[in-house]
């Protein structure tokens, strides 16, 4: 065969294809296009609102109080009656201490207990707050370990 009747039989060949696939391949460059166009703007739009990290310097008092009254409850006390930048470290340092204490928690409208990190522990309102320094403890005033955090 020519190179003629080759070029000629490759451009039917290629026409024929093109008639048979057309739709799908537009559709798919469509898609494509916009694809690109879309990810595109996104990047730009995400450079524009890029913003300064947030810095927190200090531990905000209402926090160190709610962890205080988590552990015990005495350094809960001090930051009521002294508010100051010093005084937080002390809370920090007292609930430490107050964590031997207080291993588990439990409620006084519950027979559960919990370990003192669990979730639930840190959502019983502080009036209602048993600390107890063991598991045995716990379970020498009548409590049960809760299914959730004392597997």
């Amino acid at each position: 065969m020519s190179n003629k009747k080759i070029t000629r039989r490759l451009a039917e060949k290629t026409k024929e294809l093109w008639n048979e696939h057309e739709k799908g391949v537009v559709i798919f460059l469509g898609f494509f296009l916009v694809a690109a166009i879309s990810f595109q703007l996104g990047i730009l739009q995400g450079e524009q609102w890029q913003q300064e990290p947030l810095v927190i310097e200090k531990v905000p008092e209402a926090t160190a109080v709610s962890y205080a009254g988590v552990l015990g409850g005495s350094a809960k006390n001090n930051a009521k009656d002294n508010p100051t930048a010093e005084n937080s470290s002390e809370v920090l340092s007292e609930s430490e201490e107050g964590s031997v204490e207080c291993v588990f928690v439990g409620s006084k409208n519950s027979d559960k207990y919990h370990n003192k990190a669990c979730r639930w522990a840190t959502q019983i309102k502080e009036e209602n707050r048993v600390c107890f320094k063991s598991e045995e403890d716990a379970k020498s005033k009548g409590y049960l370990p809760a299914g959730c955090c004392m597997k």
